[in-house]
Formats: structure tokens, C-alpha cells, sequence
């Protein structure tokens, strides 16, 4: 027998309105933009990912059984031979990005390369990429902008490093991440960055600022004027003079991973509320609305997101 569905996304929920009743329904929302009032299903039970999200659907939805659950992420085992491959190809500091390349994360990449181009001027830095790419020309075009803005550059697309990437996280002095990356990078004590859709240059994130990126999941979301994100700089060059204060911020983000992050931290708080879950009364209404939003989602044709 079923107790619980448990849905990703708009459609999937939809259709579990078409089973019927006796089944208790779950949304989780993985994060991404806060969705429209009008448009987003009235799920009486949903777990979210970001702070973003959760303080919308205490707003919007004061009804339904929301559950934040930030705590999603282990400290990712690091495999020591590659990371010694990576590292052979520069004697300098290492600032590294893994993502995938198809047009969403583009833009963060060209930011790291700027912010190893302005790191630089303080100390040399090599910029490491790590990610897959399924369009050649794109990687091509991609590859071309970065070594035009920072020429220290290397790039890592092989499965070799791409499958299980998170594992070459050691490799890195500095690391610019968007969600899961970033938490699982903040596992291993390492000096933050985070892109910043805004900006010329990711944010140092630090006591600061922590909060705020934070709130959008990492996502790079998070909006700061010129001076803060001068003033993020100013404070890593702080921290990166005195090996205490690094000592000191490197133990800070691994107590925040443990805190906020860690999955360690949320198995009894997800049984909990998996337990406490409401089960919905669904009427006709309902199923039709189910109806409709599975005919939108497959027929109704989507626009193509370009970056």
C-alpha cells in the first residue's frame, strides 16, 4: 500500500490529485525563484530548500505544512590522486568552479575568471574548471571568453574529473559555488565565494553576508551594490593576511555546513514531519485543476531560457 507521494515538480503533483483520496501528498520544492501565488499548486504538505522559499510559503500558503530543509548534503569524499593531478599544473593559488556547461551556469564562469583576474593582483591565481559540456562550440566560445579576461587558466571536462566532481574540491584554495556545491565546499573549510547576478565579480561570503546568499540557496540570486561587493573583497584580503583570522574563518564555515547543511542533522526532523503530514480532501475541483495543469505542462510550449 502507499502512504505517501511524494512530487518534484508541478506536474508530478498534479498528477497525484488524479489517484485520489486515502493518500497523503508532498511537494518539495528544490529551490529557484519564488513561484506565482496563481499558478503554483495549493499543496497542503511541502518541504523547501531554501529560506527564500520557505518565507513565501508562510505568506502565501499559511494553510499548508511547510518544512524548511536547508540540512541535505554529506562531506564529499576526496580523492586524493586526482586532486595531486590537478595541483601538478600550478604552483600558484588555485580558485575553482565545477559546473555544468549549457547555458544556465555560463555567466558564473566568466565571473570566476574575473575574480581571478582581480585576485591576482594580490597574489597569483589559477583559475580551475571543473564541469561537463555537451556542446562543443559552447564550451569553445566559453573557453575563449575566460582565457580573454584571465589566461591562468585550466580546464577539466573529461569524465575523468567531471563524474563525481565534488571530490576535487581539495584541490581548490578558494571556491565559487552556487547550492549544493557551495555547501558541500563549506564541508571542507574552504575560503567562499558566491556568484552575484549584478556584478562583475562573485561576493566573499563571511559573517557579513552569510545570511543573505544563504536565503536564495547560493543561487547567485542575492543582490549587492558596488560598495559591498568592494567592501566583500576588502574583508577576504583581511582574512587572507593573517593565517589566524583564516584559521578562524575556515572553522566558521565548517561550523555553518554542520549547522545549516549537514544531512546528519535532519533525519529525525524529516521522519517527524513526514509522520505529521495532513492528508487533503480531494474533490472534483481538484482532479479537474490536476487536469488542466498536466495538459499545460505537456502540451502548453515552453520558452527557451538563453543566458
Amino acid at each position: 500500500n502507499i502512504d505517501l507521494l511524494l512530487s518534484f515538480d508541478g506536474k508530478s503533483f498534479a498528477f497525484t490529485a488524479l489517484v485520489g483520496g486515502g493518500v497523503k501528498r508532498m511537494l518539495v520544492k528544490c529551490g529557484g525563484p519564488n513561484p506565482s501565488r496563481y499558478t503554483f499548486p495549493k499543496a497542503k504538505n511541502i518541504i523547501c530548500y531554501s529560506l527564500e522559499n520557505y518565507k513565501w510559503f508562510l505568506e502565501n500558503l499559511k494553510s499548508s505544512n511547510v518544512l524548511m530543509m536547508s540540512n541535505r548534503v554529506s562531506r564529499p569524499f576526496q580523492d586524493s590522486r586526482k586532486i595531486e593531478k590537478i595541483k601538478s599544473g600550478t604552483s600558484k593559488k588555485k580558485l575553482l568552479r565545477i559546473c555544468r556547461i549549457d547555458g544556465t551556469y555560463d555567466w558564473t564562469v566568466l565571473q570566476s575568471a574575473r575574480l581571478a583576474r582581480s585576485l591576482s593582483n594580490h597574489d597569483e591565481v589559477t583559475f580551475i574548471f571543473v564541469g561537463i559540456t555537451r556542446d562543443s562550440q559552447r564550451f569553445l566560445d566559453l573557453e575563449n571568453s575566460v582565457r580573454a579576461i584571465h589566461n591562468d587558466v585550466l580546464f577539466f571536462t573529461s569524465e575523468e574529473y567531471t563524474k563525481n566532481a565534488a571530490s576535487l574540491i581539495d584541490c581548490a584554495d578558494y571556491v565559487v559555488g552556487t547550492g549544493r556545491g557551495f555547501m558541500e565546499a563549506a564541508s571542507l573549510g574552504k575560503v567562499m565565494f558566491c556568484p552575484v547576478r549584478n556584478a562583475e565579480l562573485p561576493t566573499f561570503v563571511d559573517s557579513q553576508n552569510f545570511d543573505e546568499v544563504f536565503s536564495t540557496n547560493f543561487s547567485g540570486r542575492s543582490f549587492f551594490n558596488h560598495e559591498e561587493l568592494e567592501k566583500s573583497i576588502d574583508r577576504f584580503l583581511s582574512v587572507k593576511r593573517e593565517i589566524c583570522k583564516e584559521i578562524e574563518y575556515r572553522d566558521w564555515m565548517i561550523e555553518n555546513f554542520k549547522l545549516f547543511f549537514s544531512s546528519e542533522k535532519i533525519t529525525d526532523k524529516i521522519e517527524e514531519f513526514f509522520c505529521n503530514t495532513e492528508q487533503e480532501k480531494i474533490n472534483l475541483y481538484d482532479k479537474i485543476i490536476g487536469l488542466l495543469r498536466m495538459y499545460a505542462f505537456i502540451y502548453v510550449p515552453k520558452k527557451t531560457k538563453t543566458c
